[in-house]
């Protein structure tokens, strides 16, 4: 009897064992997927801070919609090309920032553009920052610190609206430079702004497309990578 009780127990872990095997590999499937479907969607989330990294490019579009002078234009391509502005998302919402040292780029723009007109340069400098005090009052969201003795800028434009659902955000104004360069298809800085937006894994693509002041179809293209804490 005992000896048909082995054999009865022995059989049926013979049948269990590959059953619970099976789930045992199953189990660890599902998990392993459900980790990895857990680790894409953590990766590709709109939450964080992004740094544009195509910033000629960028100019290059800026500074053609403007119709900068092109040697101007020549100039600002370098003298701007460590500019950093930052996207921060969290949730449905989205600030444009960058904090920047503009003394190299006025450097410039006054030895090779203005220097005849203005043989001062304080008086040169004078006159840039009142023009750009002019624009203030039109910017209602925006927040721009200007510092005139070290050309330091903190610009700041809160208030974005993140659409996950249409892959979009947007401002209530257009992001710029300078006040003088627009991030958008216009130049009317007081203008609301959307961006449609791609996202793969760390990095988010923004881009706008409309007629401009002149009714010329434009587009404003900026690539962002997501930056590492």
């Amino acid at each position: 009897m005992k000896h048909w009780t082995k054999k009865y127990w022995l059989a049926l872990l013979t049948v269990l064992c590959p059953l619970l095997l099976a789930g045992c590999s199953s189990a660890t499937t599902t998990s392993q997927t459900t980790t990895q479907e857990t680790t894409v969607a953590q990766n590709e989330t709109l939450d964080g801070t992004w740094e544009l990294t195509d910033v000629k490019t960028t100019l290059r579009k800026s500074f053609v919609l403007r119709g900068a002078d092109p040697t101007q234009y020549a100039y600002a391509i370098d003298d701007l090309a460590d500019w950093k502005p930052q996207l921060v998302i969290s949730g449905n919402e989205a600030e444009f920032k960058y904090s920047y040292n503009f003394t190299k780029y006025f450097e410039n723009l006054y030895e090779h553009i203005y220097k005849n007109a203005f043989p001062d340069k304080s008086e040169f400098k004078s006159v840039l920052y009142e023009g750009y005090a002019k624009i203030l009052p039109a910017l209602k969201v925006t927040q721009i610190k200007m510092d005139k003795e070290t050309n330091q800028f903190d610009f700041s434009l809160p208030e974005g609206a993140v659409d996950t659902s249409n892959k979009t955000i947007a401002f209530k104004e257009t992001p710029i430079l300078l006040m003088t360069f627009s991030l958008g298809i216009t130049m009317q800085p007081a203008r609301p702004i959307t961006y449609q937006y791609e996202l793969d894994k760390d990095t988010l693509v923004v881009s706008a497309r409309g007629n401009n002041e002149r009714g010329v179809l434009t587009t404003m293209k900026m690539t962002f990578k997501k930056v590492t804490e």
